[in-house]
């Protein structure tokens, strides 16, 4: 018989055993209570209790969803320029604006989170003190997987489980990890903002998801074996920009409900003027036929969905999603970034950190005509970049990134297309480890790493952080190097069970960085240029410049 774990407001049933990677795997917990009617838009409610049921598991929930359509143009530009098509020969393909038809597993009622338990594990928190409150015994590790995917797309099941990592720990003598991964409100559900929405209900619900999972995590993660004392939270781009705003959360001032965290190319844009909030809010009630935000709440579910992937599947080849987490002054006062290198900081400096990148983190985001023409690149940059001034543009195009081609020296850019990808990374990506590790005691508390497997994409070396153990296990544009993936799950799973990753030096006033390539493992200097990033965060795009 599969195990019960008796969670108090709810009992649930292990949805299967797992015998390759020894574990069970606990489906759909719910975490929160359904976010419909009127509690859309507001902060999480505690989930409503059921004692009356075993739960299995609902198939796999997830929130509504809205992919942009941008994007896809976008990677077929990349791939197609890096297949050796010249530039002025890559077919465009036209931008499909049309509203996704909602999956079967798509609901608001989407705020669960899956379970994987090692059976070792779950078995030792049998005889577990069984009052509500009282203190757990030690346990395993824990690592909480926060999705990516632009804060409009993705799910707690996006990829995969860790069956073929977790014999492999055994033979490289690193404590088997509980591992979790959560759902949050996406898109327009879980990131309105704005005057209106914060009168009658909070901007960032998707983040304030993220930080009621994360704190059943602690109260909870006992009952399966896990120790709340060593929580790692991770997460990759939309995901990674999320765990910066969980350790920037209230300005650092009330610490964070996990011991150690693992950052993976964090992205996000910069949308704190509240005009800009206010104008996405309102072109949202528009598109759903609503007059406030009230009248939101009485709308048919499948009406939100609508006008989501509506404004989402924006008609301009520059687009950028318009939701995401925004400076609201209470739960995000500031943005990440900029909260680092405050004085003192407005972060959790005294969390242990992996920080990575990947070498062409912009490429897959370069939109084709900003590639081409410098008009088209100041247009792409208004996009990117809300707010910033003409005379700033004309420095960043002129002075920080000069469209000087074939050069040697640090920027090292063989064309356009380089050039605008690499504002891009700097701008968006390459500079969020210099910001750490510059505020995380000048380092100490910082380990840095770039995964520069060809092509090195944006998110190409998730399949390497969820690799199953061979090499048709993850289906990869390129493959999956499995020296390349083990190293990196080595390292990775180390720092989880034992707070420091193996063979991999901190980042340090040397701003040591550990680069992964399919020619091996290498140990070079962080390339991140203090000039180019101290212009990105400190905002000054936003002031008037020459």
């Amino acid at each position: 018989m599969l195990p019960i774990v008796d969670l108090f407001y709810s009992i649930h049933q292990a949805t299967y055993f797992n015998a390759t990677g020894n574990f069970f795997f606990f489906q759909d917990i719910p975490y929160a209570a359904p976010p419909t009617g009127n509690l859309r838009f507001t902060a999480p409610m505690l989930p409503m209790a059921d004692r009356f049921n075993v739960h299995t598991g609902f198939g796999g929930r997830k929130c509504p969803q809205a992919p942009v359509p941008a994007w896809s143009v976008a990677s077929s530009f990349a791939s197609q320029y890096l297949s050796g098509v010249p530039l002025g020969q890559i077919a465009i393909p036209e931008l499909d604006t049309t509203p996704v038809t909602p999956g079967p597993q798509e609901t608001e009622d989407c705020l669960y989170l899956d379970v994987m338990a090692p059976k070792d594990a779950l078995q030792s928190a049998v005889g577990q003190p069984t009052a509500v409150f009282s203190p757990p015994k030690p346990g395993a590790p824990v690592l909480v997987w926060i999705h990516g995917g632009s804060y409009t797309t993705g799910s707690k099941d996006f990829y995969g489980d860790l069956s073929g990592l977790y014999p492999r720990l055994d033979v490289a003598g690193i404590e088997k990890m509980v591992f979790v991964s959560i759902n949050y409100r996406l898109g327009a559900f879980g990131f309105l903002a704005g005057s209106t929405v914060q009168m009658g209900g909070v901007a960032n619900a998707g983040l304030l998801d993220q930080r009621m999972a994360l704190e059943w995590v602690r109260q909870n993660i006992f009952r399966f074996g896990g120790d709340p004392n060593r929580i790692t939270v991770m997460g990759e781009s939309a995901g990674a920009g999320s765990v910066m705003f969980q350790l920037a959360a209230y300005g650092g001032h009330f610490g964070t409900p996990f011991q150690q965290a693992i950052i993976q190319s964090p992205g996000y844009i910069d949308i704190s003027t509240r005009e800009a909030q206010d104008e996405t809010f309102n072109t949202f009630l528009e598109l759903a036929g609503a007059d406030s935000l009230q009248s939101l709440r009485a709308l048919p579910s499948e009406d939100l969905m609508r006008a989501n992937s509506l404004q989402v599947n924006t008609k301009s080849i520059f687009a950028f999603p318009p939701f995401g987490p925004a400076v609201d002054g209470i739960f995000a006062p500031t943005m990440p970034d900029h909260g680092l290198l405050n004085s003192p900081p407005t972060f959790d400096t005294g969390i242990p950190v992996m920080a990575s990148r990947v070498s062409f983190e912009g490429l897959l985001f370069t939109q084709p005509d900003a590639a081409r023409y410098d008009d088209s690149l100041h247009d792409f940059m208004r996009q990117l970049l809300p707010g910033i001034t003409e005379s700033a543009i004309r420095y960043v195009t002129s002075t920080l990134y000069p469209a000087d081609y074939g050069r040697a020296g640090e920027l090292r850019y063989a064309d356009p297309v380089q050039r605008a990808a690499r504002i891009l990374s700097e701008a968006g990506f390459d500079c969020a480890a210099r910001d750490l590790g510059i505020a995380l005691q000048g380092g100490a508390g910082l380990h840095a790493y770039e995964f520069a497997v060809p092509p090195a994409l944006h998110a190409y070396d998730v399949p390497y952080t969820f690799w199953g153990g061979s090499e048709v296990d993850v289906p990869g544009p390129a493959g999956v190097n499995g020296t390349v993936a083990n190293a990196i799950q080595m390292a990775l799973a180390s720092f989880v069970a034992e707070g420091r990753p193996r063979d991999m030096p901190a980042y340090g006033p040397e701003r040591k960085c550990t680069r992964f390539s399919d020619e091996g493992i290498t140990v070079g200097t962080d390339g991140a240029v203090d000039r180019r990033c101290g212009f990105w965060q400190s905002r000054a795009y936003r002031e008037e410049w020459g």
